[in-house]
């Protein structure tokens, strides 16, 4: 038995991921990372968009660090279940940019995915199934697939660095309308302050000719009444 049988029965479609994650885990360290990162991107997403409701499915694709740091994800979620993801998050950007990746970086980051699917199993299934959150990881449970080859691996990383660049090329297009956006709201402000000086010009233009036909009017002995009413011609 695997440590991530479980997630077969609560979120079938994440196990994959998971079982990969940790087959990998003592054949090839950076790509345990990465189907753990992947698994972890999963969980956050059904997080995140059909739990918590923060953003529609339909909507643009948001970063699994953006996910993780947005403060209402983090008052709705489980703050160990945000710890252990961030781990496997620094793990496998870590495995897909070529950094060392050993061991004990593998081993930490596969027990944190085991832990969070955990957690959410408890809190948050897909799928009704009785899960005992305190189940720990055992790393002699895990499979042993051979390590990828060279071409296999950087496959893996090409598909993480197309995801990612297109991650980037939506948020660079959403900056470019909020520039708009911005750019726009500035000349209507702009506007808005000339027609108030205009405004402000007009109601002072408006007050100096009163005054104006004031003195006239006061000059011909007539008083003018500002609140309506006809205009009355004192008698001396």
């Amino acid at each position: 038995m695997g440590n991530f049988d479980f997630v077969y029965d609560v979120f079938p479609d994440m196990y994959d991921d998971c079982a990969l994650a940790e087959a990998y885990l003592h054949a090839d360290y950076a790509v345990a990372c990465f189907y753990a990162r992947r698994a972890a991107y999963a969980l956050t997403d059904y997080l995140y968009y059909f739990v918590f409701q923060l953003a529609g499915p339909s909507d643009e694709p948001i970063a699994l660090r953006d996910q993780l740091s947005d403060p209402d994800f983090r008052e709705l979620a489980d703050l160990h279940l945000i710890h252990d993801l961030d781990i496997v998050r620094f793990a496998g950007n870590a495995a897909a940019h070529g950094r060392g990746i050993g061991e004990p970086d593998a081993l930490r980051a596969v027990a944190a995915l085991h832990r969070a699917f955990l957690i959410a199993a408890h809190q948050w299934p897909d799928q009704y199934a009785k899960v005992d959150e305190h189940t720990p990881f055992d790393p002699q449970a895990t499979g042993d697939h051979v390590a990828l080859n060279p071409f296999q691996a950087q496959e893996l990383i090409d598909d993480y660095d197309s995801a990612l660049h297109e991650q980037m090329d939506t948020i660079d297009e959403q900056l470019c309308q909020l520039d708009e956006q911005t750019q726009r709201l500035e000349e209507q402000n702009n506007q808005i302050a000339r027609l108030a000086q205009q405004t402000l010009s007009q109601q002072e233009r408006i007050a100096w000719l009163e005054a104006q036909l004031d003195h006239q009017l006061a000059q011909g002995g007539v008083t003018r009444k500002r609140h309506g009413g006809r205009r009355q011609r004192k008698r001396t």
